[in-house]
């Protein structure tokens, strides 16, 4: 983005109490957001080459904020002036979950908004993302890229190498993992159920279970398949992939001798996801 013609592309945002990009601020733009230079409103905004931005509510940023547009005769509205095409790097999540909202009523004064926005500054620009979103981050990233990226799952900040554990790590057991506070990936093979719309995880880990190894099976059913990936799903039938599990601890039944994990309904922030397995 060149300097002669900058965007504003984070935001304060009131009810998270954080600062957040525009690509992530578009998903609740009902929400209350701030210019962080002039203390204006804006809103999150996508322009048709799919570019995220603020601009400016109701009225004009200050004079003196470097976000501020001379207003066209026709709309009274700042109109960007040409110039680089907006940088929209990656974002990496640095949370996984709902983010909390802290109730407001009404708006803060000058003083107080100030004060809040000053404060913000001081923290991580605020990144929530899926199980979906945060196993494309780590799948995207280098092994220092991991050290170096942070991410909060329950409440618990670790970095991305830390907040990701290896299934097929032979010195650890069934309890020894952390699949509530973690994310647990490793290889799997995806294979079509006999049927209609279900299908088969099978882990190449297996665990010790009253003195047998056991296999860790997943049961997809048609909600997963049909509402979850089903852009990318029938490419991996019958391929080595890369599951992601988190918030779903697998448990021995008895009468099929095997480990099964029972997916909640909302697979936003916990459950299953699965990626190719990347090339060695």
């Amino acid at each position: 983005m060149s300097d002669k013609n900058p965007v504003l592309s984070i935001a304060y945002c009131l009810e998270t109490d954080r600062f957040e990009a525009a690509r992530t601020a578009h998903l609740h733009q009902k929400d209350t957001f701030y210019c962080p230079k002039c203390h204006i409103l804006v809103t999150p905004a996508r322009s048709c080459k799919h570019n995220y931005f603020f601009r400016a509510l109701k009225i004009l940023h200050d004079t003196n904020c470097r976000y501020h547009k001379e207003p066209t005769e026709a709309t009274g509205t700042g109109k960007p002036k040409t110039g680089d095409p907006i940088d929209q790097p990656l974002l990496i999540p640095n949370v996984l979950g709902k983010i909390k909202r802290i109730p407001r009523i009404g708006r803060p004064d000058p003083a107080e908004l100030a004060a809040l926005i000053a404060r913000a500054q001081k923290l991580p620009v605020l990144v929530p993302g899926t199980l979906e979103a945060v196993a494309d981050a780590w799948s995207s990233l280098s092994i220092p890229e991991r050290r170096k990226e942070f991410l909060t799952i329950n409440g618990v900040n670790r970095s991305y190498d830390e907040s990701f554990e290896f299934i097929g790590n032979k010195e650890c057991e069934l309890e020894d993992f952390d699949w509530d506070g973690k994310i647990i990936q490793g290889g799997a093979k995806l294979t079509k159920g006999s049927a209609r719309d279900y299908y088969f995880v099978n882990c190449y880990r297996k665990f010790v279970i009253n003195g047998e190894s056991v296999p860790l099976n997943i049961m997809l059913g048609p909600d997963f398949t049909k509402t979850v990936q089903e852009n990318s799903f029938s490419e991996l039938i019958n391929q080595d992939v890369t599951v992601f599990l988190h918030g779903c601890r697998p448990v021995f039944n008895p009468e099929r001798r095997r480990l099964t994990v029972t997916l909640p309904k909302d697979l936003r922030y916990s459950g299953l996801c699965l990626r190719h397995k990347p090339a060695l």
